[in-house]
């Protein structure tokens, strides 16, 4: 089921600094994802001067007004196209037009929206997406005992 709607807004983490929130809504329901602090990264993300200089409206207003247009009715399951899709949008290496806040937001609620889709947990789609075989605990400890 293809992409509904993407919306953003701006959330505060648990040190009460400012980050942005997305969500994701398929058919299967609403999908979120709250970006962390980038760190040393941080001149990637887009602020504002809002909240000393760490609001993240900008990053807000570039997931309504560009990112979201080009993904509705997009299938989340196709995580590299949706990265894809942001990345060329952006077009720059260090994803300062869109924001790599932004980018990020919206990359992990349409994966959470992609496990949805396929009706598998995220950790298994995830897997997926990287190609490699999925290990768990129990697998490790058959292979001790034998």
């Amino acid at each position: 089921m293809p992409i509904q709607k993407v919306h953003a807004r701006q959330s505060f983490d648990s040190c009460g600094n400012p980050t942005i929130q997305v969500e994701v809504t398929t058919e299967e329901g609403v999908f979120r994802a709250r970006v962390p602090d980038s760190g040393e990264n941080k001149e990637c993300d887009l602020h504002d001067g809002g909240y000393m200089g760490s609001g993240v409206s900008k990053a807000v207003d570039s997931v309504r007004s560009k990112i979201a247009p080009a993904l509705i009715g997009k299938n989340p399951t196709d995580q590299q196209l949706i990265d894809k899709i942001m990345l060329e949008l952006d077009g720059t290496e260090d994803k300062t037009n869109l924001g790599a806040d932004a980018i990020l937001g919206v990359s992990l609620a349409c994966c959470r929206a992609g496990a949805a889709e396929k009706g598998v947990p995220l950790a298994e789609h995830l897997n997926d997406i990287a190609g490699k075989p999925l290990m768990n605990a129990d697998d490790v400890r058959c292979r001790e005992r034998c």
